[in-house]
């Protein structure tokens, strides 16, 4: 047999043998089955990587109609936003970002839209109106498109993905609202605001806030080195045989030294010169005159002064926001004492006219006025006894929350059903109840469920109940009924602190100290979501209170 033969049929028989074919079959699909898999991890990166930049997207465009954006103009919350995305952006390696052609972003209100763009060539926010806009109002759309590097994609050319996504933000339009702003009286808010005015009642008067009573012990203030009274208008006149001298316009007065207190006692009577210090009526002058006399400020003077304040703010928000805030002023401490200081009037609008001004004016006065007062302690009748109606069973508790959420809750004072806000017809305004308080709880335990302090029938502690089924009558019960009839809550917690009760007897002390670092979370709790801050010693009340009030009033929310 030739050679040529032989080779012949060796080829038929190799082409005519089938066996390994499916070796060299997954051999050729070896090459795009592991191109498939890896572009699936590069998709999959490119997935995760756009969850990340939806994230900074959200965060840009949050931030332009935050709080904290209710005073800057389109302009500047455009660039900040552009910029916040672009820092977050920049901390991602894995995508290719240039910001010059990545971001389009616009700023506006829901009635121009597009008022500033940003120009990424430029790195610039153009067409600035030049005056703020408002977060309650303001429009925000940002669009992204980068490109996410791909690993097994650019072996077939295919170096990137494309990723691209957008986000927008925007505060509905502001709802005209009613601020019913309830004030705690109680005797703890003659507590100094600063650390240098407790000091200075501790080192002369040996409390630390000012007791307001009618029946002040004798030598609770004296004419001496030590009080170093300051005497506005002297005036000498005469009681009997005796000279005094009117220190003050309101008649408070003092022995011009010819007055002797004198005691006898086993036969020797001893005189010392009289240097007490006497109210016009002829009772001892208190220390809460004391802190008048020497302009000690106080929590209560606060509280007058952030009540007016609340007027400014309230202008400059309406103006911003285009819309309308009427308030009213309440006042509590015991049970019986709920009372209204000013009752509900326009104090602001989108378009102050001179009778709204003139509302707001007249607001400010009542609230820097004595109508804003402590409660008077009336101790010629019995220890610890309210002004009026004291009994045996109303001593000492001077701060009912009872008394005011149930007083809110009377006809004719916070409405059956809170409105929306808007300018739809049969709408009425939101609601607010604003309620400025120490948070200490002082009145009958056996009324709202609470715990007895040291085996009497009295809280002196954090409100009642707990969420979330508080029982009714409790203090978080009261709170949750007005919340359930579409009326928001916002509480400014002033510090209940420790000097406080310096001067309790030292079980009292111990007790209500227990109970303080309970107080924050309870109020919180009985509060709207975010609407409660607090302010402590050395703090600004109305700043605080100002503070409360833009939070309440700005709405954003974010849209897709």
């Amino acid at each position: 047999m030739s050679s040529n033969t032989t080779l012949a049929a060796r080829l038929r028989h190799f082409r005519n043998d089938k066996r390994g074919n499916i070796l060299m079959m997954m051999g050729f699909a070896l090459i795009p089955i592991t191109m498939a898999a890896g572009m699936s991890v590069d998709y999959g990166r490119a997935a995760r990587l756009k969850t990340k930049l939806d994230a900074a997207a959200d965060a840009a465009v949050l931030s332009a109609v935050s709080e904290a954006a209710n005073t800057a103009t389109d302009k500047t919350v455009c660039e900040r936003a552009a910029a916040l995305f672009d820092s977050q952006a920049r901390g991602i390696p894995e995508i290719a970002y240039a910001k010059a052609n990545s971001i389009t972003l616009t700023v506006g209100s829901q009635l121009v839209p597009v008022n500033v763009s940003y120009v990424g060539a430029t790195n610039a926010c153009s067409n600035p109106i030049g005056s703020p806009s408002s977060a309650a109002n303001r429009v925000v759309s940002l669009n992204y498109t980068v490109e996410s590097n791909n690993i097994f994609g650019s072996i077939l050319g295919r170096m990137t993905i494309p990723v691209s996504g957008q986000a927008g933000s925007e505060a509905s339009i502001a709802p005209n609202i009613d601020f019913y702003v309830a004030l705690d009286t109680s005797p703890s808010m003659a507590l100094p605001v600063s650390t240098a005015g407790i000091t200075a009642m501790t080192s002369t008067t040996g409390c630390t806030f000012a007791c307001h009573t009618n029946k002040a012990s004798a030598g609770a203030v004296k004419d001496n080195s030590t009080f170093a009274l300051n005497k506005s208008s002297p005036r000498t006149a005469m009681i009997g045989v005796n000279s005094i001298t009117y220190i003050d316009a309101a008649n408070t007065y003092v022995y011009t030294g010819n007055k002797k207190d004198c005691v006898t006692s086993n036969g020797k009577t001893t005189c010392t010169t009289d240097v007490n210090v006497y109210n016009s009526d002829g009772s001892y002058a208190d220390t809460y005159w004391y802190t008048r006399n020497k302009g000690i400020v106080l929590r209560i003077d606060e509280l007058r002064r952030a009540t007016s304040d609340l007027v400014t703010t309230a202008l400059t928000e309406a103006v911003r926001n285009e819309a309308n805030y009427r308030a009213a002023i309440y006042a509590f401490d015991y049970e019986a004492n709920f009372r209204r200081i000013q009752s509900l009037v326009t104090i602001a609008e989108k378009t102050p006219s001179s009778t709204t001004l003139a509302a707001g004016i007249a607001f400010q006065a009542t609230a820097n006025s004595t109508a804003i007062e402590l409660a008077q302690l009336d101790d010629k009748t019995g220890g610890g006894c309210p002004k009026t109606g004291c009994t045996s069973s109303n001593r000492y508790l001077f701060t009912s929350f009872k008394g005011l959420l149930d007083g809110m809750q009377t006809t004719g004072v916070l409405p059956a059903i809170g409105g929306n806000g808007t300018r739809s017809m049969g709408d009425t305004p939101q609601t607010i109840l604003f309620i400025v308080t120490d948070g200490m709880s002082d009145e009958k335990a056996s009324l709202v469920s609470g715990t007895n302090s040291l085996g009497s029938d009295r809280t002196r502690s954090e409100i009642t109940g707990s969420l979330p089924s508080p029982s009714g009558n409790t203090h978080m019960g009261k709170c949750q009924a007005i919340k359930a009839r579409n009326i928001r809550i916002a509480i400014l917690y002033t510090e209940y602190t420790a000097a406080s009760i310096a001067s309790d007897e030292v079980n009292q002390r111990t007790y209500v100290t227990n109970r303080i670092p309970y107080v924050e979370g309870k109020l919180r709790d009985c509060a709207s979501p975010g609407l409660m801050l607090k302010v402590s010693t050395d703090s600004d009340i109305s700043t605080a209170l100002s503070a409360l009030f833009r939070k309440a009033v700005a709405t954003p929310r974010l849209v897709r």
